[in-house]
C-alpha cells in the first residue's frame, strides 16, 4: 500500500499542474497586456513571483529542518488561500475597472500576488519535495518520482483544456471578462492543490527511519 504522502504529493501535482497550464503563461501575461498595455508589466509580474520564491525558499527549508517539513507544508498549503483571494480580487477587479486608475490598482494587487504565489511555489518546490522523497524507499525514487512529473504533465494538458472551454465559451474572444473567467478556474485549481497538502502527517521522519534500516539490511 502507498505511503499517504506520496498519494498526497500525486494530488498535489495533479491540481497544481492543472492550474499553472490554466491560467499561468500565456493567459497571466496577455491579462497583465490588457490591464497595462505594457510588456515590462508583465516581467515585473513575473519578477515579483521569483523574487519571493528566491526570498522564502531559504527560510522554508531551514523552518522545515528545524521545526517540522510536514508542517510547513501544511502551512503553504493555507497560505494558497491568500494568494488565490489576492488573485481573484484582482482579476474580477482589473476585468470591472473603467478607468486607467481602476486598472492600476487591479495590477498593483496583481503584483502582490504573484508574489504570495512566489512564496507557495517555493513551499512546493523544497519541503513539499523533500517530504515526497523522504517517504519512498530510495530503491523506488526514480519510479515514484517520474510518476509525480508524470502526472504533472498529464494534468497540465487537462489545464489547457480548461482555460480553451472558457474561451470557447466566451465567443473565442481573448477579452478582460474571458481572460478572468480562466484566471478564476485557474486558481481555483490552486485552492485543491493546497487543500490536498493540509493533511499530510509527520510520520514520515519514523517513515525515513525505516526505509533506511531496510536499505542497509537489504
Amino acid at each position: 500500500m502507498l505511503e499517504h504522502n506520496i498519494v498526497t504529493h500525486w494530488l498535489v501535482k495533479v491540481f497544481s499542474g492543472t492550474a499553472n497550464s490554466a491560467w499561468h503563461g500565456t493567459v497571466l501575461v496577455t491579462f497583465i497586456f490588457a490591464l497595462s498595455g505594457s510588456n515590462a508589466a508583465a516581467g515585473v509580474a513575473e519578477a515579483a513571483q521569483n523574487t519571493a520564491a528566491l526570498a522564502a525558499s531559504l527560510p522554508l527549508g531551514t523552518l522545515a529542518d528545524r521545526w517540522s517539513a510536514a508542517r510547513t507544508v501544511c502551512g503553504g498549503g493555507a497560505f494558497v488561500l491568500v494568494a488565490t483571494a489576492t488573485t481573484s480580487l484582482a482579476a474580477v477587479g482589473g476585468a470591472a475597472a473603467v478607468s486607467e486608475s481602476g486598472r492600476g490598482r487591479a495590477y498593483a494587487l496583481l503584483v502582490v500576488a504573484m508574489a504570495l504565489w512566489g512564496v507557495v511555489n517555493a513551499t512546493i518546490d523544497g519541503p513539499a519535495q523533500a517530504l515526497y522523497a523522504s517517504s519512498m524507499r530510495r530503491a523506488d525514487r526514480t519510479r515514484l518520482m517520474t510518476r509525480a512529473f508524470q502526472l504533472y504533465t498529464m494534468a497540465a494538458v487537462a489545464g489547457r483544456g480548461l482555460s480553451a472551454a472558457v474561451f470557447w465559451a466566451h465567443g473565442d474572444a481573448w477579452s478582460l471578462p474571458a481572460l478572468r473567467d480562466a484566471i478564476l478556474v485557474g486558481v481555483g485549481c490552486e485552492v485543491l492543490a493546497g487543500g490536498a497538502q493540509l493533511p499530510l502527517p509527520e510520520a514520515c521522519r519514523m517513515m525515513l527511519l525505516a526505509h533506511r534500516i531496510r536499505d542497509c539490511v537489504m
